[in-house]
């Protein structure tokens, strides 16, 4: 369990998915992340964008600058070290580049030491005085809900108990601005953080309205409930993913 910091703030961002240059802005300029704040990330750093390495390595940097930054887990993470755990390179080459992952292996598919330890040391969730952090949900089905590790990386919604004592804020399937502004301004049992920022490229239609309200990186003030909005200023082309779907 983390305590609150004395004086710094507690932050929470969800799904970065390769965009270095968006998260950057947003960690350094929009909310100026301090040493003696608490940032904590809610996982996939990795695919669809233009720079999964830069995250992870942007990640690294901070903690090693003594920035206090927790990451955790997404289903992409996962994903990466499943596929790499039988390595055989054709197929991991042939994966790197279906789901857009750059930046994290060598010209061989070899994941770079520094990305896979990062990667297999990443905690499935956090417990803080007041809320849990975690990728997807809970799956409050099952007699052991925070060992259900798949259902923690992959739960595409979830319903805690009436009488669950503390808000659970998650990322992984991508939600329009206004409900997540909504959830964040009645605080609500579940707060979703996930606004699709690697979309933002996608779905455009021919008078260039972008539908619905995705294409942004959140990051949430657990004290205040203030939440900032930073839109994705990745360089085009194309980044969006070989999915139809923006879930998950």
């Amino acid at each position: 369990m983390f305590p609150k910091p004395e004086q710094g703030r507690r932050w929470v961002i969800a799904d970065i998915h390769g965009c270095k240059q968006t998260f950057e802005y947003l960690v350094r300029h929009k909310i100026q992340l301090q040493t003696q704040d608490q940032l904590f990330l809610l996982g996939d750093y990795v695919d669809r964008g233009p720079d999964s390495g830069g995250v992870i390595d942007l990640i690294l940097d901070l903690q090693n600058a003594d920035y206090q930054v927790f990451p955790l887990r997404g289903n992409h993470e996962q994903m990466l070290l499943d596929s790499y755990q039988e390595y055989n390179p054709n197929f991991f080459l042939r994966y790197l580049k279906f789901e857009k992952c750059f930046n994290v292996a060598n010209e061989v598919g070899e994941i770079y030491p520094q990305y896979l330890h990062f990667l297999n040391n990443l905690p499935f969730f956090y417990e803080l005085e007041d809320f849990y952090l975690v990728h997807a949900g809970f799956n409050f089905s099952k007699p052991e809900p925070f060992n259900d590790f798949h259902g923690i990386v992959w739960l595409p919604k979830f319903t805690p108990p009436v009488d669950f004592a503390k808000r659970i804020v998650h990322g992984h399937s991508v939600r329009d601005l206004l409900e997540i502004e909504n959830a964040v301004a009645e605080q609500k049992p579940i707060i979703p953080l996930d606004n699709g920022c690697v979309y933002r490229f996608r779905g455009r239609r021919k008078n260039k309205e972008v539908f619905p309200l995705i294409g942004n990186i959140l990051a949430l003030n657990l004290d205040t409930w203030e939440l900032i909005v930073q839109e994705n200023i990745e360089t085009p082309p194309d980044i969006s993913t070989n999915e139809d779907s923006t879930q998950n």
